[in-house]
Order: C-alpha cells, then structure tokens, then sequence
C-alpha cells in the first residue's frame, strides 16, 4: 500500500475553510466532492475532497480497459466516474444521438490531495508538514464567490414535451403487454445555459434543497457532475458486495400527519412494490454472477427512507465476492445499475436506445471512491446536473419505471416531482412552465 502523510488541523474553522476548500477544489483539473450529509448507512466519510491528479485515466473504448484495470488496482485512493453509455463496451447497443455534454465513458484519477472534513479538517498527502500546511493557509486565502442568487439566463425546457412524452410512454406499454419486457426505465432530459457558471454555488444551492446521502461534484476539466443523489449502486467492504437500488417516490409535505399518510401510502402502493422487487430479481441476478454459492440474499425489501424533498421505496441486496473477483469483473456483470435499465436488462437497455431523445452520457452513470484495499462506494447519478463550465451548457434528466400498470400522465407527474429540486435551483420561473 503506497503510504500517504496524514495532518489533522484542529484549530481550523471547519465551516469557513470548508467553502474555500471547495472553491479551491473546483479550479483543479481533476477534482471530487463526496458528502453524506449525515444519513443513516451512508458512506464511509461525511465528507471528502480530492483534487490534483498524480495519475489519471481515461476509457473511450474497450482498448483503454487495460490501462484504467491498472490504474484501479494501485494500492493508493482513486475516485472515478462512470458514464451510462459505459455499458456500451459490454452491450451492443448505443443510442444514435450523443449526449449534449460528453464525457468519457469511465474516467478514474488517483488525487494529489485528499482532504476529509468531520470533527476536523484532516489531510492525506505526499507532501511533508511545512508544505501542507502551505497548502491549507493558500486554501484558506481563497477569495470566496458571492452568495447565491440565480445562475440561469434562459429557461429550463424539457427535451420532450409532455405529449411527445405521453405518446412515447404508451408506445412502451404496448411492448410490455407485447412481452418485449416487463419494466423499462424511461427517461428525458432537460436543459438549459448558465453564463459564466458558478459549479461551487449551484453544488452548495442543490446539496441545501435536498441533503442526499451520496451528494457531491466529480470535475473533469470544463466538465462536472453536480449530484444529490440518494441512491447507492454499489459497496464493497472486504468481502461484502451490497446493492441499494430506489424504486417508488412520494412527495413530502410539511405537514406532519400529511406526511405520514404520504409515506404509508408508499409503503402499501402495490405498482411501486411490484416495480421494486422486479428490480430486486434483477439485482439478485447481477450479483450472483460474481457471488460464492448461495450467498445472494435480500437484507431489506421495499423500506421507506426519507429525504428533505421526497420519501423513497429502496431495496437492499448483498452477496459474498468470490475470491479473485476483480473491480472490472464487478462493473461487468452490474452495470448499469437494475433501477435504471428495467427487466430484462439487456432488452430494456436496447429500447431506452430507441425511445429517449438523447444518449444519457453521465445521468444515471456512478462516481465515487476505490480504497487502496480494493473497497469502494459508488452513487447512481440521479438527481444530478451536468455542466460544461466553458459553454455554459447545462442539462439535468429524470425518469421513471415504466410497468404493465403504469398511467403515463402520473409517470410525468412522478418525472417533474423529481426535477422540482433541480428547477428550483437553477430557475424557479421554470418549474410552472413545465406544467
């Protein structure tokens, strides 16, 4: 294992430090922000910044697997970032318009700097003491940006209107009482354009309407991923592999005894139930493909967990890694992740390439960590937006699972309560438009 510094910094002003870190981060190449925001099974840190790159690298094709294989199985930390249409060198499938802001397929960095902030601010890096403390009194100079107001000259419109979205919805109905498949992730996104975009704001406007378990930014030059996800693809930790996959959302009410109904409705709604096990089969499958015999087993079905903006049904599943199983085996025979293709995988995934309007790209992709013992954490990103800071593109998605019982007016409404976050941050005249 390659052996980093560790420095703690215990006088330091968390939060003051904590925004200029972020805003430090953000002016790197290759940076990352990982942030439990202090939910329950959530990840290993509260929070993480990593940013630098001692080495990187960057899949396109199937002839880059060696080279990221290799850079995954260092003994040091590595963070990546995993897009949709990574699935495309396992699947002979892909969709025929690109993705408005493209990324790489898979991009995974090893950080020059590590900074953990819990009860202190903690930094792991190569550098001796005198010259990490150079480092954090640089950080903590930063000129911080102007409080957050609105990012957003244009408007945010969808890429599909509400009755193009209707009428393809009921186009996969007909596959599914044709039995082409059982469920389908159907998905859109929207867009818009941020002049001059201030990523550090928009991450710390998203993160405060939300408060997601697996939130955060992954940077790649011009390009990041603005996440509150709630969501958790996949954790290894020694020989454990566990899955965490949502299906089945309910809007929240500020009122008690509302709110309550809303979440036992939930919990008793039999299409979302029916939606989430179909997925839980699914994910079953998935890891029974890397697990020692008999070791795939269903830790929580159909649990309600609540989030600032919405309840959420979630699943969880774990197996037993057989021995030798390596992170690329892993990511082979799971990705993507079962709550965003459908049931059966393969089938869903080929007719998402031929009903959405646009090639997914990052959305419902993964980022997030690699230990330097081979354990890792990754997201599904959801809830997220993706900007390219030197066009001032910016486009986030959201969808739905699409089942035999599925009314497509309500899996419209089910997609605008999912965006309302995102809408509201970026432009709030928006939000009634889209109605």
């Amino acid at each position: 294992m390659i052996q980093r510094n560790r420095f703690s910094f215990p006088t330091i002003n968390i939060n003051v430090f904590e925004n200029k870190l972020r805003e430090y981060a953000l002016t790197q190449e290759y940076a990352v922000h990982l942030n439990s925001n202090a939910k329950q099974n959530s990840c290993t840190f509260s929070k993480i910044y990593a940013f630098g790159s001692r080495n990187a690298s960057e899949c396109r094709s199937a002839n880059d697997l060696n080279l990221a294989a290799s850079l995954v199985s260092v003994p040091d930390w590595k963070f990546i970032a995993i897009a949709y249409d990574f699935k495309n060198l396992f699947h002979n499938n892909h969709s025929s318009i690109p993705a408005s802001i493209a990324f790489p397929k898979l991009i995974v960095f090893v950080p020059e700097f590590i900074f953990i902030v819990e009860d202190e601010i903690v930094l792991e890096t190569f550098l001796d003491f005198a010259a990490a403390e150079e480092l954090v009194y640089r950080i903590a100079n930063v000129q911080e940006t102007e409080q957050y107001k609105n990012l957003v000259a244009s408007e945010v419109t969808p890429l599909l209107s509400k009755p193009d979205y209707l009428a393809r919805t009921t186009r996969i109905l007909a596959h599914i009482q044709a039995g082409d498949f059982y469920e389908i992730n159907f998905c859109f996104p929207f867009q818009t354009k941020i002049d001059s975009p201030d990523i550090s704001a928009l991450y710390s406007a998203l993160n405060a309407k939300s408060e997601a378990p697996f939130s955060g930014f992954f940077k790649w030059h011009e390009k990041v991923v603005v996440s509150s996800s709630p969501e958790r693809f996949l954790r290894k930790q020694g020989s454990k592999l566990s899955s965490q996959p949502i299906k089945g959302t309910a809007r929240r009410s500020s009122e008690p005894e509302i709110d309550e109904k809303l979440k036992s409705a939930l919990k008793s709604n039999a299409k979302e139930r029916a939606e989430n096990v179909m997925i839980v089969d699914l994910v079953r499958n998935d890891l029974s493909k890397v697990a020692t015999k008999n070791s795939v087993r269903v830790e929580e079905l159909c649990e309600i967990y609540s989030f600032k903006q919405v309840h959420q049904m979630i699943s969880t599943i774990s197996c037993d890694l057989r021995a030798e199983t390596s992170f690329f085996d892993i990511l082979e025979a799971t990705f993507p992740m079962g709550s965003m293709t459908g049931a059966p995988k393969v089938e869903a995934m080929k007719w998402i390439d031929v009903y959405e309007p646009s090639a997914r790209g990052m959305y419902s992709g993964s980022f997030g960590y690699i230990a330097p013992n081979g354990d890792f954490d990754l997201n599904v990103i959801i809830r997220s937006i993706l900007c390219d800071t030197k066009s001032g593109e910016t486009t986030f998605s959201v969808g739905s699972a699409i089942t035999a019982s599925a009314d497509p007016a309500e899996e419209y409404q089910e997609c605008l309560l999912k965006a309302k976050a995102m809408m509201e941050v970026l432009n709030p005249i928006s939000v009634e438009q889209v109605r």
